[in-house]
């Protein structure tokens, strides 16, 4: 049985996160989450972890992790 979208989108909270974050690879984590974005309308943003976090049918997909300076690391996640 497929779910419903059931994540709130928080566009909002993702943007201001973004626009104060402090990261060598800044560029290219905004490429990547506009990437993420535009690949189906149905993906929802939110803050988890303490960074940008994406879910699509109320299912978390995919989670940055940015503790590393040097590389861009992506949390899968699976069900």
């Amino acid at each position: 049985m497929k779910k419903n979208n059931t994540m709130p989108n928080k566009t909002e909270q993702v943007d201001e996160f973004m626009e104060k974050l402090e990261y060598p690879l800044k560029k290219e984590v905004q490429l990547m989450h506009d990437a993420i974005k535009s690949a189906n309308k149905n993906i929802t943003e939110e803050i988890k972890w303490k960074t940008p976090s994406f879910s699509y049918n109320g299912e978390y997909l995919v989670t940055f992790n940015l503790r590393d300076n040097q590389r861009i690391h992506l949390v899968f996640h699976t069900q």
